[in-house]
């Protein structure tokens, strides 16, 4: 028809312009006069058929619309404004070119403007067009150069240029001065919608210039055709095009800010590296153009391009949808702390929220910000599942947003699931990697960087299409029950999901069948399948891609497999008891996919249920599996199977066999693990990592309850006083009472934060990486709330009466100490299996009887006199073990079984003895007594202008004779020496009196100041004897020390290598150099203490996200990676000369390796954070999760071998032991000799899930395989 023929020259672009007036076209669709036609073609019989002059008159008459019913019709100025519109929906029309054509249309009202314009915007161009064209041929000809091609498009422009004329006659029709009337008996059907008959319109017009693009006739041209009027049903709103047209349509797009616009751009030129269609069902729009309440987007949450695609597709829709604005995202937290992309993010309308603590409290903040952008009256976008879905499921959705907008809203909401269909993920590796067990990689914007240049440089793979469908609308108000609404949408959302022939060939695969059979069976079902452009390819799947999308197919299925297995693909909302059925398809879906259905079942093939037989036997397998694993697991002492436990050990079992697939692995250790726990199932694999107990539920593995954490949000921060401190010793922790790391909810999310700020290394910023490095590297499920219970004191025997009359005969009844924590106190050190005992209250070893707290000399020799006299009486005495500072880590202080020995035990308390008898700055020496602390000596010393630059880690508490008798070292030894270098007379209380060398004078007076020889070479020195003693040969009451004068300068400084080895080589550099050129300390972290160093230090010092990522890229010019990189931490002290020369020769040796530079101020918080780290153990231990240290010197000849030998060493005793997750190892060199260096391990493994008792012999068996390794490799105790 005319009409139709109007526009397709306007599709095609032959014509520009015609004339439309707003009067209707006195027209109807060809079907409706079908009838009419078909009574006048037989009327043509009647001059040959004498029966046929009986029948009605032949001439065509009442065809066209009565007058009446006129205004039914739509003008054809309605029907052009329409065909616009469509083709600029379709993106076949540039929002720019179908302004200038609208705007044409209104020009052409002017019957004079309209003549100017038919021949400036119709006739020239065609026939310039053809002109140039024909020239172009001639010369093509005459070179030679495809000159098919150039008259094949001679041809067509030829004939468009033929019907250039067409507008102006076509102008009395399209634009008639006055309505066209007509009286008719043709009457229009009561269901005619005029919107309905110009989309039909517009559909054949696309479809007839489809058709002549491939020539007007033949296969191609209908296939053309057929392609043109199916992709109506759909509308791609990302699809391939040129940059420059890219450029044109999204920039020209009417009311979006400049930001937008070049978000928009990027975005979907990223969408196009990766090949990635994307497509609306069309009709699903239908119910969002007359929404009267506000628009809430609840879509899929998969992949992280969710809020990509559903941005770009509400971007290029809302001038035809006005209601779809670009929505305000819900977007985790995470996004916020992103330098660049966080505040993009944040520019573009999302809104940040903490997940998972609205179960601890209501969130006020994010009511907050739920109404700030509800009421700028953009659409929200929320993913109620919370979390991305590792493999595919259907993820239970999550009430809390919901919660907050109606709390907020006030009025009804529409909301709309949305289901986003993908066929392939960029995260399907990463995803299935997590399912493996691997941590998780953090959010970062380098890594984004990363992905955009390989697409830039094409090197991005096909991902195939994505298909988006939009459910029905819902109304949420204050009368909802929000569970069964979201059962509403949650069904919806399964039943929108779209399947590929791809997901097919994925689960045939998997079970080992024939592609074709199982694609075979699913037609055959009737079971609806996309063809996939992928599948066409050949592409070939991963086993991460493959087991997504079989998991995908496998929900299709759901209903044929066993109940528990269903429940895990798609988690109920609340209690559902069966799986839902598959939601019909509407009859435009049927009608869409009719060429896939229709295929007829071969009675020999493969049918739909013996596919659902061979996916349940699998999963069935799977489930059994699952079972005797826990069975083991129960068998070899844990108590309490968790989820995340299990699943660990169906991934990696102990025949070396390789375990289950990872989703496999993870469904049956849900199941199993849900069918063992006292308490509610668990979620699945999916839920937030704090959510749930690595223990299981919330109850402990001891079957206590777990202590309370008090949430903290941003309101309830405000206001705290001053802080206290106090320096009072923990008992059953390491340091001050006063601090430790704890974990809290803050801003709903979990993280740890220190307690007090004594270390200004640590501040007071809540440490949200550091959580998230406790579950990523020891691979388990933390919760906040699942700690080990605080318990009142472990009882101890009343002390023997005999003991009370010799002690006070001794010493002054004050100085003797009876009560239970300092008779604990006493009894342990801070040793793992001492602190783990105390902590758990299981502390049954024996303790001292009594604690004694000399303040002198004298009162040390008369205990130690009273026990040696009391030895030849009937009782048979006492025995004494002298305690300093309590930071042994070898129970040297336990006191043996009574059947061992029964006689009383007393601890010596030796920190009454703290002053410093004198120093000789002179001479370089210091009289001290043993129990001052390193902190107290330092301050001390310093008053007098020297050191003795002893610093070991534990200098806070351990004292100058603990140093003695253990032979410590410190971090300075590089240039104040090990304590053996510094000691140079000791006095030892013994027995039978004081052991004391006198090399020098024993007193210090105004007249005769106190000194000492430095070396005496008649006889042995008494220091050589006590020094490692452990005090088996007496008491030392105190020593002569070598201090020195307080240096002039101080410096820190760090440096950044590619790896471990890279930073030990350099290291073995530093050792060859004299020691006299050598920093006072040069200590080498890998990358995981390097890791653990910056969570620490989250937020401290300047060091916020943006400044984090431009260390990163400078690092990764540089070649170095920070999650393999090794960083040594440098102080240097000496005169000005001295450290000059020590950084200038340091510095040629760090060119030389190619190390980086770290900065000063990363060298001084590494060698701060010394002091902190202690504290970290017992916060672990809070957790269950067991550490320490082990320290070896090995010979460089050796020292490559000694690390590899103790990983392999404790990860394979760690998967014998069956133990959850897997060990945390990471070492680090402290001091550099000229035979070797010193490798300071530490070790740290989860123990969720067993006994007290039993989770301390495995640690200890770890520990021993790693002393073996050690040993075996090369290295000493």
């Amino acid at each position: 028809s005319t009409i139709v023929a109007g526009a397709v020259l306007l599709a095609k672009r032959g014509i520009r312009v015609f004339r439309g007036s707003s009067h209707p076209c006195p027209a109807v669709p060809v079907d409706m006069v079908a009838g009419t036609i078909m009574e006048a073609l037989a009327g043509c019989r009647r001059a040959t058929d004498p029966a046929a002059a009986q029948q009605p008159d032949p001439r065509i008459r009442h065809a066209t619309v009565d007058s009446s019913q006129a205004d039914w019709i739509p003008s054809f100025r309605t029907l052009m404004v329409r065909l616009f519109q469509i083709l600029a929906l379709r993106r076949d029309l540039s929002l720019p070119e179908g302004g200038l054509l609208l705007r044409l249309l209104t020009w052409s009202d002017n019957e004079t403007a309209f003549w100017l314009l038919d021949i400036v915007a119709n006739r020239a161009p065609n026939a310039i067009l053809s002109l140039l064209c024909t020239v172009a041929y001639c010369i093509a000809f005459a070179v030679g150069l495809r000159s098919d091609e150039w008259k094949e498009r001679c041809k067509n422009i030829r004939m468009l240029s033929r019907y250039s004329h067409l507008p102006m006659q076509y102008a009395p029709f399209s634009s008639p001065s006055s309505a066209w009337q007509f009286k008719s008996s043709l009457r229009l059907p009561a269901d005619w919608d005029p919107a309905e008959y110009s989309s039909l319109i517009v559909r054949a017009a696309v479809a007839f210039a489809a058709a002549a693009s491939k020539g007007g006739s033949g296969a191609a041209a209908s296939t053309a055709a057929r392609a043109a009027e199916a992709s109506f049903a759909e509308l791609r709103v990302v699809a391939p095009r040129g940059v420059v047209q890219e450029a044109l349509l999204t920039f020209s797009m009417p009311g979006a800010p400049l930001f937008q616009c070049t978000a928009a751009f990027l975005i979907r030129r990223v969408l196009q590296w990766m090949d990635l269609t994307v497509t609306v069902n069309a009709s699903d729009l239908n119910s969002l153009t007359h929404l009267s309440a506000p628009l809430v987007l609840c879509p899929t949450h998969r992949s992280l391009l969710d809020f990509v695609i559903i941005g770009a597709a509400c971007f290029e829709l809302r001038p035809q949808v006005p209601t779809l604005k670009l929505p305000h995202v819900a977007a985790d937290a995470e996004f916020s702390g992103l330098p660049f992309l966080g505040r993009a993010l944040s520019a573009l309308g999302a809104f940040f929220v903490r997940r998972g603590g609205g179960a601890v409290q209501p969130d006020p903040a994010l009511r907050a910000e739920v109404g700030r952008v509800f009421r700028n009256g953009r659409p929200l976008e929320v993913f109620l599942e919370g979390l991305r879905s590792r493999g595919r499921r259907h993820l239970r959705l999550r009430t809390g947003l919901l919660r907050a907008l109606r709390d907020v809203a006030q009025r009804s909401v529409a909301l709309v699931p949305v289901a986003l269909s993908y066929e392939l993920l960029p995260e399907d590796q990463s995803f299935f990697d997590e399912l493996r067990g691997l941590p998780r990689p953090p959010l970062r914007t380098l890594g984004l960087v990363s992905w955009v240049l390989k697409g830039v440089r094409g090197e991005l793979p096909s991902y195939g299409d994505v298909h988006v469908r939009l459910g029905a609308t819902r109304v949420l108000d204050a009368s909802s029950d929000l569970r069964a609404l979201l059962s509403q949408v949650q069904a919806e959302l399964v039943g929108l999901t779209a399947l590929s022939t791809l997901h097919a060939r994925a689960l045939a695969e998997v079970l080992e069948l024939p592609a074709g059979d199982v694609l075979q069976a699913t037609r055959s079902a009737g079971l609806r399948l996309r063809p996939s452009r992928l599948d066409g390819w050949g592409v070939k799947l991963s086993e991460a891609q493959r087991w997504a999308l079989a998991l995908q197919m496998a929900i299709l299925l759901r209903d044929q497999l066993p109940q528990q297995w269903a429940l895990w693909l798609v988690e109920p909302v609340f209690g559902r008891t069966s799986a839902p059925s598959q939601r019909p398809l509407s009859d435009d879906e049927s009608q869409k996919s009719g060429p896939e259905v229709a295929a007829e079942k071969d009675p020999g093939a493969l049918d739909i249920a013996a596919v659902a037989r061979a996916l349940a036997a699998m999963l069935e397998a799977a489930e059994e599996a699952g079972h005797n694993a826990a069975k083991q697991m129960r068998e070899g002492g844990i108590t309490a199977v968790s989820e995340e436990h299990l699943a660990q050990q169906l991934l990696d079992t102990q025949d070396g066999r390789g375990g289950l697939p990872p989703p496999l692995a993870r469904g049956a250790a849900c199941i199993v693990a849900g069918a063992l726990s006292p308490v509610a199932p668990a979620t699945g694999y999916d839920a937030p990592p704090s959510s749930g107990a690595a223990g299981g539920g919330g109850a402990t593995a001891d079957g206590a309850k777990p202590r309370t954490v008090e949430p903290i949000w941003p309101a309830a921060a405000q206001g705290r006083g001053a802080e206290r401190r106090v320096d009072t010793e923990a008992l059953d922790r390491w340091g001050f009472s006063d601090t430790r790391f704890a974990a809290q909810w803050v801003d709903g999310k979990p993280a740890v934060q220190v307690t007090s700020k004594r270390y200004s290394a640590l501040g007071g910023q809540p440490l949200y990486q550091l959580w998230a490095f406790f579950q990523r590297e020891l691979a388990v499920s933390m919760n906040v709330r699942d700690t080990l219970p605080e318990q009142p004191l472990p009882e101890v025997p009343q002390e023997p009466e005999d003991l009370r009359k010799q002690l006070e005969a001794a010493v002054p009844a004050e100085r003797v100490v009876w009560d239970a924590e300092a008779r604990l106190r006493a009894g342990t050190g801070h040793g793992l299996a001492d602190i783990w005992r105390l902590r758990t209250r299981e502390a049954d070893r024996r303790m001292p009887d009594a604690v004694v707290q000399p303040s002198s000399e004298g009162e040390v020799l008369a205990v130690l006199q009273a026990a040696a006299a009391a030895a030849g009486e009937e009782a048979g005495g006492f025995a004494v073990i002298p305690v300093g500072g309590r930071t042994n880590v070898t129970s040297a202080t336990q006191c043996p079984g009574r059947a061992e020995d029964p006689r009383p035990f007393v601890a010596l308390d030796m920190r009454g003895l703290s002053k410093v008898l004198w120093v000789n700055a002179e001479d370089g020496v210091a009289h001290i007594e043993a129990g001052i602390t390193g902190v107290a000596l330092k301050k001390a010393l310093a008053k007098h202008g020297v050191t003795m630059g002893m610093e070991p880690d534990s200098m806070e508490f351990s004292t100058l004779g603990g140093w003695i008798a253990t032979r410590a070292s410190g971090m300075k030894r590089a240039r104040y020496g090990n304590i053996e270098e510094m000691i140079v007379e000791t006095r030892v209380a013994t027995p039978t009196g004081l052991l004391w060398q006198r090399n020098g004078g024993a007193t210090s007076s105004s007249s005769c100041p106190g000194t000492a020889f430095g070396r005496v070479s008649a006889g042995p020195a008494l220091p050589g004897l006590v020094l490692g003693s452990e005090g088996c040969l007496g008491v030392v009451t105190s020593a002569v020390v070598r201090v020195k004068p307080l240096p002039e300068v101080v410096e820190y400084q760090s440096v950044v290598f590619q790896d471990w080895a890279a930073g030990a080589a350099w290291m073995r550099e530093v050792a060859r150099l004299p020691a006299a050129v050598r920093p006072a300390s040069c200590r080498l972290m890998d990358s995981k203490q390097l890791g653990l160093s910056r969570a620490i230090r989250e937020g401290s010092g300047g060091h916020g996200p943006v400044r984090a990522a431009l260390q990163g890229i400078a690092l990764r010019l540089r070649g170095v990676s920070l999650g393999e990189a090794s960083a040594a931490t440098l102080l240097f002290e000496g005169s000005r000369a001295e450290v000059a020369v020590q950084k200038r020769l340091l510095a040629q040796l760090v060119s030389r390796m190619g190390g980086v530079w770290g900065g000063a101020s990363s060298g001084e918080a590494g060698y701060a954070l010394t002091f902190a780290i202690a504290y970290l153990r017992d916060f672990g231990l809070d957790y269950r999760i067991l550490s320490e240290s082990l320290e070896t010197m090995a010979p460089w000849s050796a020292i490559g071998k000694v690390w590899p030998a103790v990983v392999a060493a404790v990860r394979a005793e760690h998967r014998a032991l069956r133990l959850p997750g897997q060990p945390f190892l990471s070492c680090r060199m402290t001091q550099l000799y000229d035979e070797g260096g010193v490798l300071y391990m530490y070790l740290a493994v989860s123990t969720a899930g067993l006994g007290t008792e039993r989770a301390l012999e495995a640690f200890e068996r770890l520990e021993h395989a790693a002393r073996r390794a050690v040993l075996a490799a090369g290295g000493c105790l």
